[in-house]
């Protein structure tokens, strides 16, 4: 699969890559994009200047819609083929609905 992936800190090491497609872990739902924006709060990322240094690579996108293509152990929320909305809260949402 293929996606935009920052290496290092600055626009400038925003690249497409190929990896291998991931697989979901318990509680988890793998999307496959149809949509994303990169934002203001992406740009911050991508600079550094977001006040927490996240880990690198890191694929910026706060905005996203797609499709579930496959779903973890105890997903309860998403099902395979569902359009899935999501912005960079959406971990948090799914974590503290399942407490």
């Amino acid at each position: 699969m293929q996606r935009w992936e920052l290496s290092a800190f600055d626009r400038k090491h925003l690249a497409l890559v190929s990896v291998p497609r991931p697989a979901p872990g318990p509680g988890e739902a793998l999307v496959a994009v149809d949509a994303v924006s990169l934002n203001y709060r992406d740009n911050l990322i991508m600079a550094n200047r977001l006040g927490a240094e996240p880990p690198l690579p890191l694929v910026p996108a706060s905005d996203m819609a797609g499709v579930v293509v496959d779903v973890g152990a105890d997903c309860w929320r998403q099902r395979l083929s569902g359009r899935r909305p999501a912005d960079w809260k959406a971990r948090n949402i799914e974590k503290r609905r399942k407490l």
